[in-house]
């Protein structure tokens, strides 16, 4: 039989491991964690003056000690990645400071610059989505309330004597005619509609597919699988907020991209309140549009990448054809001028050895402007090649011949 657990056990009286609140809701639960941690013994380190290094100081552990010594809580895996991903966004430093060199143990430090940039963008990102969606609420609270108000048939009573309450969340009324019970937001319309709509319409349409239950059922089969209980009463409060046709839109293109978490459909609320969407029209033009320049991006780069490939190519169809040309180019020596004196001007850059080896047996020619040196044989090109034609077409230019130094070979 296994030992129960104590109290002890779970709530400890010692020191446990925390999180600052509003770092979780910078970095993520996970990322605040573990930060949290290595900042714990940076902090140690500054009081015992240990681990300095390179102006900062430092702690280190592998990714086991982390997960066996600290975080154990956590699978290693996602030990692993967490740091991965903190030292990627730029808000952990990592070295080996390690004296053994198979010793690949990681240290840590904190970007304290970077840490304070990234939670300041993020937390004023959520004051700006919360304004918008607290404007939303009190737009829709409104708008129900002054539909309800010109029905002779259904009159809400608000409870509070205000649609928003201090919490930003829309209160629902009580109906006094208990006939119809309106779960859904009634969609803003222009003045040239509002009179073909009927709240007997919108009181049907309530039941039907565009009902909330009918959106959450269909939302819940594209994600495969139920919304929580943190996820759902999200869920249900943008259905009330938002148009019914904009809803639609939403989840036929959570279909269209095979949406698997409720976060998606988060994000697509959110992209809606910072555009400024709140209508199915509007947000399918949106839709298109971002296709439209992914579509346009691909075929630059598929347009580029072509034409480099042209270029390429026609680079190395040139290289070809000069190399063909100098390895089947002849030279005509019949109209050649034999210059003597050029042997002359090489005397002093080459040792008198070395001059009657390989100099004085060859010949140079001159047609046009440019110099032919006529080696006897393949080998005396080599050597001429190798170790002294930059030197003799230097001596050239110093004397004022411009043209080309041309290697040949005596033919039979």
């Amino acid at each position: 039989m296994e030992k129960e657990l104590t109290v002890q056990e779970l709530l400890f009286n010692d020191q446990p491991v925390v999180i600052n609140r509003k770092l979780a809701k910078c970095l993520g639960l996970k990322e605040a964690v573990i930060f949290q941690q290595i900042h714990y013994w940076l902090e140690i380190n500054k009081r015992t003056k240990n681990n300095f290094k390179e102006n900062k100081y430092w702690t280190y552990n592998s990714v086991k000690a982390w997960h066996e010594n600290e975080f154990d809580f956590l699978s290693l895996r996602t030990v692993e990645r967490t740091l991965q991903k903190l030292e990627k966004d730029g808000l952990l430093e990592s070295k080996v400071f390690n004296k053994m060199a198979g010793d690949k143990t990681k240290w840590y430090t904190i970007n304290y610059d970077k840490l304070l940039e990234v939670c300041n963008k993020k937390l004023s990102e959520k004051e700006i989505l919360s304004s918008k969606r607290k404007d939303a609420g009190i737009k829709g609270a409104k708008a129900k309330a002054s539909k309800m108000d010109s029905s002779e048939s259904i009159q809400p009573t608000w409870q509070n004597g205000d649609p928003y309450n201090q919490l930003g969340r829309t209160i629902q009324p009580t109906w006094q005619n208990d006939t119809t019970n309106l779960a859904e937001a009634i969609p803003e319309i222009t003045t040239e509609t509002s009179t073909k709509i009927s709240f007997s319409n919108i009181s049907n349409s309530s039941k039907g597919e565009n009902s909330p239950i009918s959106f959450q059922n269909r939302y819940e089969k594209i994600i495969g699988k139920k919304l929580g209980v943190t996820t759902l009463p999200k869920f249900q409060e943008h259905i009330k907020n938002f148009r019914a046709d904009l809803i639609e839109s939403i989840l036929v293109y959570a279909e269209e991209t095979n949406a698997r978490t409720y976060q998606w459909f988060e994000d697509r609320i959110n992209d809606c309140l910072r555009k400024g969407i709140t209508t199915g029209e509007q947000f399918t033009d949106d839709i298109n549009a971002y296709r439209e320049k992914q579509r346009q991006a691909k075929n630059r780069a598929i347009k580029e990448k072509e034409e480099a490939k042209n270029l390429d190519n026609a680079i190395e169809v040139a290289k070809e054809r000069e190399l063909s040309a100098i390895i089947n180019r002849e030279i005509d020596l019949t109209a050649a001028e034999e210059v003597p004196e050029v042997k002359q001007l090489l005397v002093d850059i080459v040792s008198t050895t070395e001059f009657n080896a390989w100099i004085v047996p060859n010949k140079f020619l001159r047609i046009d402007d440019d110099i032919i040196f006529l080696c006897r044989n393949n080998l005396t090109k080599g050597v001429i090649e190798r170790k002294y034609k930059d030197n003799i077409l230097s001596v050239l230019r110093d004397n004022g011949i411009t043209g080309e130094l041309i290697l040949e070979v005596e033919r039979n």
